[in-house]
């Protein structure tokens, strides 16, 4: 997890994680909205905004660490299909129970400190069905503005410990499938932007890339490894039933997942992405204002290069956004198309 300290507020993210990854790249608020706290306040240095992406323990990430305002931008979870939980050693259960106790009273304390000190939280879950559904910010990148063209690309990611080794793989789908573009989502942005300008399909086991998809009006077939590949689906309507699974860094799963894929004609399209894409981005609005209001000393407000998606700045204005809270879901945009 990076930190990047930004006009006196800390944005916790994966900016440069060991395997490159351009969704991770490409979630961060600070990279479509400034955030700009009042010269006087006593927040400058101490405001954290975490997310976006998969992240654990979101809200509790640097608790210790002295921030009085945290923010939770949209972070979501992910767990691995199948994983089961550490079973502890028999001798250690009595002495980790004890333990348990103590974390218990440890986490009452911070709490207590935090309320006496005036801590600010607001936060919000890019899965479904969350109190506070906020999608990944990254929908206000242009890439999912971008006029999609006729060819079929296969993405996967580029981890290994999701993946397996892919270099040979690809290289033999490669010479099997000419016609196909394959690609790791260790990519940079042209190349991103360059893919999508020249494919209206995507096969991938990418969260990000199944979800700039279906927003710039494509096509996916998605392969999964994590729970969080069953909410990108279900954030559009899709029951998690189309996902095709395989076991988390089982590169014959993978394998085999994809070739079936590259073999039917069976594609996951939304039927109004300009509509979905319009809502995803007032909802992100929408919780810049709810934050402004919960911190009268910041000020948030779109960037210069996206004060044009999808409108004009009045349609990116965070001060006349809609504040009210609750549960957020969308459904029904999604449909099953067949080329």
């Amino acid at each position: 997890m990076d930190r990047i300290e930004i006009e006196g507020s800390t944005f916790a993210h994966y900016a440069a994680p060991k395997v490159p990854n351009i969704g991770d790249k490409l979630c961060a608020p600070y990279l479509y909205f400034r955030f700009n706290l009042v010269p006087s306040s006593s927040l400058l240095g101490r405001c954290l905004v975490v997310g976006g992406g998969a992240i654990a323990g979101a809200k509790d990430l640097y608790r210790d660490a002295g921030y009085r305002a945290r923010i939770v931008w949209a972070a979501g979870t992910s767990r691995a299909f199948g994983a089961r939980p550490a079973q502890p050693v028999p001798g250690l259960l009595r002495r980790g129970r004890r333990r348990l106790g103590q974390v218990k009273r440890s986490v009452i304390r911070r709490v207590a400190r935090a309320l006496g000190h005036g801590e600010i939280l607001v936060a919000s879950s890019r899965d479904p069905g969350s109190d506070v559904f906020v999608p990944c910010v990254s929908c206000l990148h242009e890439v999912c503005d971008t006029l999609r063209g006729s060819g079929l690309a296969v993405i996967i990611n580029e981890n290994p410990d999701v993946s397996g080794e892919t270099g040979a793989l690809l290289e033999a789908l490669r010479a099997e499938y000419p016609e196909v573009v394959f690609a790791t989502n260790a990519m940079s942005e042209d190349e991103l932007l360059n893919i999508f300008a020249r494919t209206d399909r995507i096969i991938t086991n990418s969260y990000h890339m199944t979800y700039w998809s279906l927003l710039s009006g494509g096509k996916v077939r998605v392969i999964g490894y994590s729970s969080k590949l069953e909410s990108v689906l279900e954030i559009f309507g899709f029951s998690a039933d189309h996902l095709q699974r395989y076991d988390r860094g089982h590169q014959a799963g993978l394998e085999k997942a994809l070739r079936a894929a590259l073999d039917t004609e069976d594609w996951l399209s939304l039927s109004d992405p300009d509509a979905v894409r319009t809502r995803f981005r007032r909802l992100n609005l929408d919780f810049a204002a709810r934050v402004m209001q919960a911190i009268p000393d910041l000020t948030i407000t779109p960037a210069d290069h996206v004060c044009g998606a999808g409108g004009g700045r009045e349609a990116l204005d965070t001060r006349s956004a809609l504040t009210a809270g609750g549960r957020r879901t969308v459904a029904g945009h999604g449909e099953i198309a067949s080329a």
